[in-house]
């Protein structure tokens, strides 16, 4: 009876040993969706086409507002304002501060140069009728002299001929008036000649007073212009434009479109250096499945791929009216690392040799809300 009793446990043995050792040796993935016998099968996770992006803050930092939310309809673009830190109102204030300063400084030197102008505009009027006017005044001069002159030589020639008379036959009195014209008329000439080298001496000091005025004023208007710190107050308004970024939380400027993913913080709290928001370009979205060390020699670029899961079977039912989402192999890693992914069989491996595959699927819209999923990869090979 002993004996019979232990041939009934051994048996019972035998088969547990049937049924839970074949379930219990690990298969390095799970079974891959339906289609072709010759496919690699892989875990995989989904992800965004640049992958998930950490927007972070330095450590010590407390958020003051937080602008942008999870559940947001709206993509976020490049580049965008995503929070303010607690340094922004200062920063805030230190900027504007640097702005209105170097704008006042502008109208300063804006309304220097304008006053500047109107100064150079009629120094240039002045020496233009100096150069311009003036020798029409020392021709019309040189004119009068010449006039002088032959009216000096008529009454010259007119006492002479007089002069040249017998005595008796010429009156004393018209001998007289032709000796005063003559004196009148030499008094005359030399008055004109006179005025004549005034006005030329003049005229070339008044070209030199000229161009030495215009000189001064623009001296003038560049030391003035010196004066106004118009260069270093655009440096201080840069500098202070920098310090206001670092109180300000913004998206990457790659992609130019993404979601929010998750917000890691809330307003009033201090950051640790840990990331604060989670982004993400889900309109390409990507399968990246772990592929055995000693399969990945069969994985080509251009291969077709199947990836499927539980958790989005009725998701796939309703978009695809299929099982699985199809994809196409987009890169194949060149180094091999652990893995990250480990399948749901407690007796699977654990510490596996693994290399990335990215498998760029049709479909993103259908998965675009399952960001970091866990699914099942098959990748049709050609062996």
């Amino acid at each position: 009876m002993f004996a019979s009793r232990r041939l009934t446990f051994n048996v019972a043995v035998g088969l547990m040993a049937l049924v839970v050792l074949p379930g219990c040796q690990g298969s390095k993935a799970p079974p891959p969706p339906s289609g072709p016998s010759k496919s690699v099968g892989a875990l995989a996770r989904l992800q965004p086409g640049d992958g998930v992006i950490n927007v972070g803050v330095a450590p010590g930092e407390r958020l003051l507002e937080v602008l942008v939310h999870e559940n947001d309809s709206k993509a976020v673009s490049a580049n965008q304002l995503l929070a303010r830190l607690g340094s922004y109102p200062l920063r805030k204030a230190e900027h504007d501060l640097a702005v209105s300063q170097r704008d006042e400084a502008r109208s300063q030197l804006a309304a220097i140069r304008a006053n500047g102008a109107q100064e150079l505009a009629q120094a240039k009027v002045r020496r233009q009728i100096v150069v311009e006017v003036e020798p029409l005044d020392i021709k019309a001069q040189k004119d009068k002299v010449a006039y002088l002159e032959k009216q000096l030589t008529t009454a010259r020639d007119n006492l002479s001929r007089l002069q040249s008379l017998e005595k008796g036959t010429v009156p004393a009195q018209q001998l007289e008036q032709n000796q005063l014209l003559v004196s009148q008329a030499e008094s005359e000439l030399d008055t004109a000649r006179s005025l004549l080298d005034k006005a030329v001496r003049g005229h070339d000091l008044n070209v030199q007073a000229a161009d030495a005025q215009l000189r001064v004023i623009e001296a003038t208007l560049k030391a003035t212009e010196q004066k106004i710190p118009l260069e270093s107050l655009e440096r201080t308004v840069a500098v202070a434009a920098e310090r206001l970024t670092f109180s300000e939380v913004r998206a990457p400027a790659q992609p130019e479109q993404m979601v929010v993913l998750e917000v890691l913080g809330r307003p009033g709290e201090l950051t640790s250096g840990q990331p604060v928001f989670r982004l993400g370009d889900t309109s390409r979205m990507y399968a990246v499945a772990e592929v055995y060390e000693t399969d990945v020699n069969r994985i080509r670029q251009g291969q077709s791929a199947r990836i499927s899961s539980r958790a989005l079977e009725t998701v796939l039912q309703k978009a695809l009216q299929k099982d699985y989402l199809p994809g196409v192999v987009e890169s194949v890693g060149r180094s091999v690392s652990r893995n990250s992914l480990f399948a749901v069989n407690p007796a699977a491996e654990t510490d596996r040799r693994v290399v990335e595959v990215k498998i760029r699927l049709e479909r993103s819209d259908v998965v675009a809300g399952f960001v970091n999923m866990e699914v099942q990869v098959a990748i049709d090979v050609d062996d």
